[in-house]
């Protein structure tokens, strides 16, 4: 019981999102409950959002192997002319105004591999974002499921419950006709109208725990508050694999690890590109406008346009700051020890909670097979007594004291297999699948 208690709280506080504006439909099945949390959700949309963006940073850094383009347009007065005498009078030497267009391109040839740096930076980010998208949807996915069977188990609680109601109500007018002919005690009164009250309550707990997972179904499947069935039933799952397919599983599938391989990527770029800076880059440029001439031929042309153009190598290490680098260099050193310690300590941390859920799985078949088993012969007793009531060789009493006893391990039976499927999908949770991947 204490597992499914934690199942139910957990389930409780998972919704968190706001209602959709499409009505899920008026009976839900597992599949589509499963399928509308995981769409036209505010969560996933940011998520999706965040992933488009890590994108473009992609594209962003692949565009540092274009060349670039540089234009200009310049324009200064120089005052006073400079003029000089050519024995007949002062003429212009220069001209007053100076102007010059341009139009250029430059393109780097090598940066000792700064540029693939940024791209494989920036793909890490993506990896990242769609592992994080991937978490969001399976936290979404197992909240749905967590609710949706929640609900189913405690539909069938309550019809349990209201069995067991019948019977005693049954059993206190027995007991009550008893006590007012003589044959029976007020002790047999009073003890089950007390079985009714506890009854009564476990009832109302029940109901009031069924419209609460109602809600936070209807919150998650993004339908109205007014309340969200359900079409399913309760059954035994199981899977064929063993623990060590299990982990291997998960170690391949698990939206963390490929996080936390996306942040050593991380790193160890961040590395290279801070040693990096040690490096200069060789870069190509071409350049052609039209200026007006500075010096001209016998002074006829000062404003008339000059075609020129220019082509040229640059070799450049600008902006190195010794200590700043190996700062960040030694910095960079120990933010990628950190993410590989973390790689490898979420892999160790996987492999643990698949062996921890696995063993829970089993153990909660072992006790499925045991409450059936009590199921069984808590029937065959109820048949027994039947038949020994009709034969008049049992009272009314024994008879539905044999009738609680059953419902009462019915009740036990539903409640262990619930537990088994909780066991069953905290498992495939584990192994990071979808909830029938297994």
């Amino acid at each position: 019981m204490n597992r499914i208690a934690v199942f139910l709280v957990l389930a409780s506080m998972g919704a968190s999102s706001v209602f959709g504006q499409d009505a899920a439909p008026k009976s839900l099945t597992f599949d589509q409950a499963v399928q509308a949390a995981q769409t036209n959700r505010p969560l996933l949309e940011e998520a999706k959002a965040n992933l488009s963006a890590a994108g473009s940073r992609v594209g962003q850094a692949q565009s540092e192997f274009l060349p670039t383009l540089d234009t200009s347009a310049s324009w200064r007065r120089a005052l006073p002319q400079q003029q000089q005498n050519s024995g007949t009078g002062y003429t212009e030497a220069t001209p007053l105004d100076y102007w010059n267009l341009s139009v250029g391109a430059r393109e780097v040839l090598w940066d000792f591999g700064k540029r693939e740096k940024a791209v494989k930076l920036a793909e890490s980010g993506v990896r990242s974002s769609d592992a994080s998208l991937r978490q969001l949807t399976a936290e979404l996915t197992y909240q749905t499921v967590g609710a949706f069977w929640s609900v189913v188990f405690l539909k069938e609680e309550l019809a349990s419950l209201e069995e067991q109601s019948k019977d005693l109500l049954q059993h206190l007018n027995a007991v009550q006709l008893r006590a007012g002919t003589g044959s029976g005690t007020k002790y047999d009164v009073l003890n089950t109208q007390v079985r009714v009250t506890s009854l009564e309550g476990q009832k109302i707990e029940t109901t009031r725990l069924l419209k609460k997972q109602k809600l936070i179904l209807a919150q998650l499947v993004g339908s109205s508050p007014a309340g969200c069935e359900v079409d399913g039933a309760l059954g035994v799952r199981k899977t064929s694999r063993s623990l060590g397919d299990l982990a291997d599983l998960a170690l391949r599938t698990r939206a963390e690890i490929d996080a936390a391989q996306a942040k050593t990527e991380g790193a160890e770029c961040a590395l290279e590109s801070s040693l990096a800076g040690w490096t200069p880059d060789l870069s190509a440029s071409v350049a052609t406008g039209f200026q007006n001439p500075l010096l001209t031929q016998e002074n006829q042309d000062l404003g008339r346009p000059m075609f020129n153009g220019t082509l040229g190598l640059t070799l450049s290490l600008s902006g190195l700051n010794p200590a700043q680098i190996v700062g960040q260099t030694d910095e960079a050193r120990h933010r990628l020890e950190a993410a590989r310690q973390g790689l490898a300590w979420v892999k160790q941390d996987i492999v643990a909670q698949v062996s921890r859920a696995f063993e829970d799985y089993v153990s909660s078949l072992s006790a499925w097979e045991n409450a059936r088993e009590q199921s069984g012969q808590a029937r065959q007793a109820l048949e027994a007594a039947a038949t020994q009531y009709d034969l008049g060789v049992i009272s009314n009493d024994t008879y539905l004291n044999s009738h609680l006893e059953y419902e009462q391990a019915r009740l036990s039976e539903l409640q262990v297999l619930y537990g088994q499927m909780v066991s069953y999908f905290a498992l495939t949770q584990e192994v990071g699948v979808a909830p029938n991947g297994l």
